[in-house]
C-alpha cells in the first residue's frame, strides 16, 4: 500500500490514476485500489451490513479469459467493497487485467458521490464502463428523488447517477445527456461467478429468435404480445393461456398467468441451453418479497415465480417489467441474486413501482424491455443496449414525462455492461449478507403497508403481499366529483375511459382529472388509485387528447 504523491491518497499496484484527485500516477508509483470516504450510506437506502454475504468466495477456476473481455476491462472502472478488494485484485492479478482503476468502499461510503465526480482525468483515459461488484448492503445504490413521488416511491435507486443533472428540485432535472460510460453490476461477491463472467465465451449456435420466452400476466397479455412481434417475432408469438407440455409450445411462447402457475412454467424454463436466450417477464413484483405474481383480467393473482426454483440460467438474458424486479436487499436471495448464482450473463429490472400498458399501445416499463430487447438483437452491448433504451424514453409522450423519467431512473443492468449476445457471424459478441428486517422496508419508508381483504392459503397470503407494497391513497387524488364525472362524460372515448377504469381498478377508485398541455399539445389526464377493500390496489394514468380521445394508459406493475 502507497499514497498517491499529488495528494497522498491511499493507493494501490495497478491503476493508472488516483481515484481521489486524478492525478497521472507514474509506472514506479504503487497505485491502485482507493478508498474513497463519504456520508453514511445507511442514510440513502436503509441499514445495511458491510460484512461478506453467505455466498462470498475467495477461488476462482483457470478458465482462459477472452480477448474482448481484457480489452473491455482496460477500459473499466471497478468499484467493489473494502472487504472485497483483496480477493478481486487476485483475480486480476491471476488473469492479467489491467482496468483504469479500482476504488473501494465500505458500505457507509456514499457511492453517488463517487460515481458523480469521477475525475476527468479517467475520462481522458478512455474510461467507457463502470462495474460495480455487490448488493445493496455492501454498495447501495444512488437515491435519486422520484419524479412521481405520489406513487409511494419519495426515490428511486440507480447505478447511474453519472447519467443525471444534479438539480433535482428543477423540472428540467432529470437528464442533461446519457453519458457515454455504459454501468452494471454483478450483485454478488462471489469470485468464480464473476472470473465465469469474464471467461465466457460465444456460443457454438446462434438463437435467432427475439425472444425465447415471455411471460405474462394475463391482464397485460396484448402489451407482452406487442413486444415480441415488434421484434420480429410475427405469426411466430402465439400466446398460450393454459399450461402445456413444453414440446408442445409454439416457436416463441407467450405463456399467461395465473392460466400459468409457477409449477407450471419451472419445468419449461428449467432445460439445458445451446445458445443464449432472451426471456421476458411482464408480471407483478413485490416491495417485501422476492416474488413475482400473475394477474388475470378479472384480478385474480398467483404466484407465477420465485428466488431458486430454476436450476440453470445459463446463457440467458433476463428482462422483468416487474415493480421491484430488479430489487436486492430482501431478507432472503432475491431473484436477480439468484439469477447469477444459477449461471445467468445478464439481467435489466427495476428498483421500484413500474408501469406498463394493458394494450398494443406501449409506455414506461414496456418502451424499456421493448428497445433493449431491440438492440440486444441488434449485437449492441447491453449496457449500450440500456442507454438506448433510456434515449427512446426521453422521446416518448410528452403527456406522461413523469412516468417515463421514473422508468430511466430506476432500471438498473446487472451483469458486465460489454457483454453482446451471438447473433449474427458479421457481429459475434464474446461474452466476455443477510441482513436483520427487509432492507427494503427501511429504504422505502414512506410506502404505507395497508391491510384490507383476506385471503387462504398460499394464493391469499400472495394477494395480501402484493398489496401490502402500494401506498396510501395521496391527498392529491380526489374522489369523484360530480363536475368531474361530468366533463369526462364529453370526452369522445368516455366509454372506454370508464370501461378501463372498471376493469382495472373497480366503480369506487378515486380518481382525479388535470389539463395539461407539453410540446404544444393540450390533453388531460385522469389518474386514478383503488379504495376498493377486497380487491387489487393500483395506480395509473390514462391520457387522452383535448378531444378526449385515449392516447395512453398506465398502471402499476
Amino acid at each position: 500500500m502507497a499514497n498517491c504523491p499529488a495528494c497522498s491518497h491511499r493507493v494501490n499496484p495497478g491503476a493508472k490514476f488516483c481515484a481521489n484527485c486524478g492525478g497521472v500516477l507514474s509506472a514506479n508509483t504503487p497505485s491502485g485500489i482507493a478508498a474513497k470516504r463519504g456520508e453514511g450510506l445507511s442514510q440513502q437506502v436503509g441499514k445495511f451490513s458491510s460484512e461478506p454475504s453467505r455466498f462470498a468466495s475467495i477461488t476462482s477456476s483457470k478458465k482462459s479469459i477472452a480477448p474482448d473481455t481484457i480489452d473491455a476491462v482496460k477500459r473499466t472502472l471497478f468499484i467493489v467493497p473494502d472487504w472485497f478488494e483483496s480477493s478481486f485484485q487476485v483475480l486480476l492479478d491471476e488473469n492479467k487485467l489491467n482496468p483504469i482503476s479500482v476504488i473501494a468502499l465500505d458500505s457507509s461510503d456514499d457511492m453517488t458521490e463517487t460515481l458523480r465526480d469521477i475525475p476527468a482525468s479517467y475520462a481522458a483515459a478512455g474510461i467507457r464502463y463502470i462495474v460495480i461488484i455487490g448488493d445493496w448492503g455492501s454498495l447501495a445504490p444512488a437515491r435519486i428523488p422520484s419524479p412521481l413521488a405520489h406513487d409511494g416511491d419519495a426515490f428511486c435507486l440507480s447505478d447511474s447517477p453519472h447519467h443525471f443533472s444534479d438539480d433535482s428540485e428543477d423540472e428540467e432535472w432529470m437528464l442533461d445527456h446519457l453519458a457515454h460510460i455504459q454501468v452494471g453490476r454483478i450483485p454478488v461477491t462471489d469470485i468464480d461467478i464473476i472470473h465465469s463472467l469474464f471467461s465466457h465465451t460465444e456460443s457454438s449456435t446462434r438463437n435467432t429468435d427475439p425472444v425465447s420466452l415471455a411471460v405474462s400476466a394475463e391482464c397485460w397479455a396484448e402489451a407482452t404480445h406487442e413486444i415480441v412481434r415488434s421484434q420480429g417475432g410475427g405469426t411466430f408469438a402465439k400466446q398460450v393461456a393454459k399450461p402445456v407440455n413444453r414440446n408442445l409450445l409454439p416457436k416463441i411462447p407467450v405463456v399467461l398467468s395465473p392460466g400459468w402457475s409457477e409449477d407450471d412454467l419451472v419445468p419449461v424454463l428449467d432445460i439445458s441451453k445451446t445458445e443464449e436466450q432472451i426471456i421476458l417477464f411482464n408480471v407483478h413484483g413485490m416491495a417485501d418479497e422476492p416474488n413475482w405474481i400473475g394477474e388475470s383480467i378479472d384480478r385474480e393473482y398467483i404466484q407465477i415465480f420465485s428466488p431458486e426454483r430454476i436450476q440453470d440460467f445459463s446463457k440467458t438474458i433476463l428482462v422483468t417489467e416487474a415493480c421491484y424486479g430488479g430489487a436486492l436487499g430482501y431478507d432472503t436471495i432475491s431473484i436477480t441474486e439468484d439469477f447469477f448464482h444459477r449461471g445467468g450473463l445478464a439481467f435489466l429490472g427495476s428498483s421500484t413501482i413500474a408501469y406498463g400498458s394493458n394494450s398494443a399501445n406501449l409506455g414506461a416499463a414496456d418502451l424499456m424491455a421493448k428497445h433493449f430487447i431491440e438492440k440486444v438483437n441488434e449485437g449492441a452491448p447491453f449496457g449500450e443496449a440500456l442507454n438506448h433504451a433510456r434515449k427512446a424514453l426521453e422521446d416518448d409522450d410528452p403527456f406522461i414525462d413523469d412516468y417515463s423519467k421514473k422508468t430511466i431512473l430506476s432500471f438498473n443492468l446487472f451483469g458486465l455492461p460489454w457483454m453482446k449476445k451471438t447473433v449474427a457471424k458479421s457481429t459475434l459478441g464474446r461474452f466476455s449478507g443477510s441482513s436483520s428486517g427487509s432492507v427494503l422496508a427501511n429504504a422505502r419508508a414512506s410506502l404505507a403497508n395497508r391491510t384490507s381483504g383476506t385471503g387462504s392459503g398460499v394464493l391469499g397470503q400472495a394477494r395480501e403481499r402484493y398489496r401490502s407494497r402500494l401506498s396510501e391513497i395521496n391527498q392529491g387524488f380526489l374522489a369523484n366529483t360530480p363536475e368531474m364525472l361530468e366533463k369526462l362524460r364529453t370526452f369522445r372515448d368516455y366509454d372506454k375511459i370508464t370501461e378501463s377504469l372498471n376493469q382495472w381498478v373497480g366503480k369506487d377508485a378515486f380518481i382525479q382529472l388535470e389539463s395539461v398541455e407539453a410540446a404544444g399539445q393540450k390533453g388531460y389526464r385522469i389518474g386514478f388509485k383503488s379504495q376498493e377493500k377486497n380487491g387489487s390496489k393500483k395506480q395509473g394514468v390514462i391520457v387522452t387528447d383535448a378531444d378526449g380521445r385515449i392516447k395512453k394508459m398506465l398502471s402499476s406493475k
